[in-house]
């Protein structure tokens, strides 16, 4: 059994309001729902916040404490949503009326079904990129009402510390698909990876994690100790499978890898039958295995 899809993901931010207007505003993001996960912050505001865009669901979660300043050196985390051709050869000027720089990205490998991509940086310098992923060409069904309309998520990119140790356990107890292997953006080492929509896993090696990398639940207590930096309640990477028997085998592997659990956080939330588990890969980064069915 393999992962299926990303379902869902988000960036921690240190003002949601302000986040709101610009997701609005760029990519017509729609709010869905706040949660507190029965802890605040700062008094007035709950922790999370989940919008849509495009058929995703996104988080914009609280900063317990200020951000660290950007590493513009070190793109990672990351998130890439899917746009069609035409939309990205507007990109940007319509990202100049809105006054948000964008840069091209470094060229990638040949092979992994992205044949264009810009990137930016939200107000709270978290990164985005913006991709043609061939194959996937966008749905007027699902586009929002800003300037860009974004229907999927194409990729997603994250640190790690021990790359080969990372390649083992999300091909092995997640079932991705290697694809590629170099030195990266960071010079120090990438691994490419699929799931089974097609979606891509970007792998760069780091001596430490970014404090930007650094998610926890609501308890810091249950998430692992990695580095100086402190831990940001919220976010994480939601990986989905179809059905319960994926389910069952992948949480199997998972128990063989001993990984650390956060468990389901949200159970007493949760509809009759859905499942859920939030869980650390090797690195330290937060992801959670969810059922979607297709």
């Amino acid at each position: 059994m393999a992962i299926r899809t990303f379902d869902h993901s988000g960036f921690i931010v240190e003002d949601i309001p302000r986040a709101h207007a610009y997701y609005e505003g760029l990519f017509g993001a729609r709010p869905l729902f706040i949660a507190n996960l029965k802890t605040r912050t700062y008094s007035g505001w709950p922790i999370i916040s989940f919008v849509e865009m495009g058929k995703h669901r996104f988080e914009l979660c609280l900063a317990r404490h200020p951000l660290p300043p950007v590493e513009k050196s070190r793109p990672v985390p990351r998130i890439g949503f899917a746009v069609s051709g035409d939309q990205l050869s507007k990109l940007p000027e319509r990202l100049g009326e809105l006054q948000i720089a964008v840069t091209p990205v470094p060229a990638l490998p040949e092979g992994l079904g992205i044949s264009e991509c810009l990137r930016l940086r939200d107000p709270d310098g978290n990164v985005v990129e913006l991709a043609v992923w061939d194959g996937h060409a966008p749905s007027d069904k699902h586009a929002g009402s800003g300037a860009v309309q974004v229907t999927d998520v194409c990729h997603v990119a994250l640190e790690v510390s021990d790359l080969p140790l990372a390649e083992r356990f999300y091909t092995e107890a997640l079932g991705l698909t290697l694809l590629h292997r170099d030195r990266g953006e960071l010079s120090g080492g990438r691994t490419i990876l699929r799931n089974g929509l097609g979606q891509l896993l970007f792998l760069e090696a780091v001596d430490q994690l970014s404090e930007r990398s650094l998610f926890c639940g609501p308890d810091p207590s249950t998430a692992p100790r990695v580095g100086n930096g402190r831990p940001h309640a919220g976010a994480h990477i939601a990986v989905s499978v179809a059905d319960d028997d994926a389910y069952d085998e992948i949480e199997a592997k998972l128990r063989a890898w001993k990984v650390t659990t956060d468990g389901d956080i949200r159970a007493a939330e949760r509809p009759a039958g859905e499942r859920s588990e939030y869980f650390y890969d090797p690195a330290g980064n937060r992801l959670q295995l969810i059922v979607v069915s297709p």
